[in-house]
């Protein structure tokens, strides 16, 4: 049974010691997901994926209170790696 999503939200915040948490998923008009990310006390935090329409993964990295931090791919439709960073703080160190 799926719980309504103001119950779930209610549940992360509590064991999360009180930080508002929330699951943001953007769509396509075909249904597939554009992006999938968490957003705790108003800023993007944890992993982020964005998704091609056709449901393949396009992007995926890391926010770290609201700014990019850590590797941070793209793919191309056939799934190859197309880009590398790796951001300290939303700073580039490295371009792959």
């Amino acid at each position: 049974m799926k719980l309504p999503l103001t119950i779930t939200t209610a549940f992360l915040s509590i064991l999360s010691f009180g930080q508002e948490i929330d699951s943001t998923v953007f769509y396509y008009q075909n249904g597939q997901i554009q992006f999938k990310y968490m957003v705790v006390n108003g800023n993007k935090n944890g992993p982020f994926n964005g998704y091609y329409e056709n449901g393949e993964l396009w992007s995926s990295g890391n926010y770290k209170k609201g700014i990019l931090d850590g590797e941070f791919y793209t793919f191309t439709l056939e799934g190859g790696s197309l880009v590398c960073l790796r951001l300290n703080n939303g700073r580039e160190e490295c371009f792959g």
